[in-house]
């Protein structure tokens, strides 16, 4: 090779060397600024004002809840963190950023919170996790068991507002309940538990899971069908129920334990004007999906 051909690689490969360092630094330079973004946002956020049932006030940010709404409560693509108030019926899962305070009297908490720009109120049990945060003080850590009271500083704004992303529209309904109660609903989702042995060799264990199915036996067999095919869905002792098509078909069948499969319905979850939701198929005698039998 020559020596002329041989200086020109060289040179070529130098320019290409400092090329890849200017990327670098705009790169290295360019995160920097991101990371003190984010510092800056997390300064930023929420302060509340955190009182124990001993009496003790504490200023909190960075407040987060240790339990998250998940699919149980109808939250898609990871976990956020919530205040889960059990009302007897439903338990309302309220994202943080939505939540304005929480009033302890005696067993039960009142919540207020806001979505959508609307205010409302929910009064229950809390549900049972560990609030962590930051103080002056360090590090704070608090059961929900012994929180009476929290304020917000500032009320959530419309960008902190969860937004639930699908990517068809979703199938409205209503839930008749034991007390002949209706709520509309929306964004309905079969939640069930289901036994697995995948990773044992021995035993197993009970997952959770969610779908916009109904899976119900039927003789031997076991069928599996769509909500946006189905009118109408009642529960009966025993596990027992009826399903009519939107064409006009019908059939009845029993719920699954779930150890044969995903064919049990432990409760439902999805969104409603209160928030996501989830209940107990216990509490609820019928779902008729909007639009009926064609």
């Amino acid at each position: 090779m020559s020596t002329r051909l041989v200086r020109f690689i060289h040179g070529k490969d130098r320019k290409q060397e400092r090329t890849m360092r200017v990327i670098c630094a705009v790169f290295l330079v360019t995160s920097a600024l991101s990371f003190a973004g984010i510092a800056i946002a997390d300064e930023q956020k929420r302060t509340a004002v955190v009182v124990d049932t001993a009496g003790q006030s504490t200023e909190v940010t960075d407040l987060y809840s240790h339990m998250g709404g998940g699919e149980r409560y109808g939250f898609f693509g990871g976990s956020t963190p919530c205040l889960v108030v059990e009302t007897g019926t439903f338990e309302i899962a309220i994202p943080l950023e939505n939540l304005v305070s929480v009033a302890r009297t005696g067993e039960l908490s009142t919540v207020k919170y806001v979505l959508k720009s609307q205010e409302f109120t929910a009064t229950g049990k809390l549900g049972s996790t560990d609030l962590t945060g930051k103080s002056d003080f360090g590090s704070l850590s608090i059961s929900t068991a012994k929180i009476r009271r929290i304020d917000f500083k500032s009320p959530p704004t419309p960008g902190e507002e969860y937004e639930y992303k699908v990517s068809k529209p979703p199938v409205p309904a209503t839930l008749t309940l034991l007390d002949d109660s209706v709520v509309p609903v929306t964004r309905l989702r079969r939640f069930y538990r289901y036994f697995s042995t995948f990773g044992y060799i021995m035993g197993g264990e009970w997952k959770p899971g969610t779908d916009e199915v109904i899976e119900f036996i039927r003789g031997e067999s076991k069928s599996t069908v769509t909500m946006e095919n189905i009118a109408k869905v009642e529960f009966g002792a025993g596990g027992a129920l009826s399903i009519t098509l939107r064409n006009g078909n019908s059939a009845t069948g029993k719920l699954g334990s779930g150890r044969a499969g995903r064919d049990g319905v432990a409760g439902l979850c999805g969104t409603f004007e209160r928030g996501h939701f989830f209940i107990d198929k216990k509490h609820v005698k019928s779902i008729e999906f909007v639009g009926g039998a064609k």
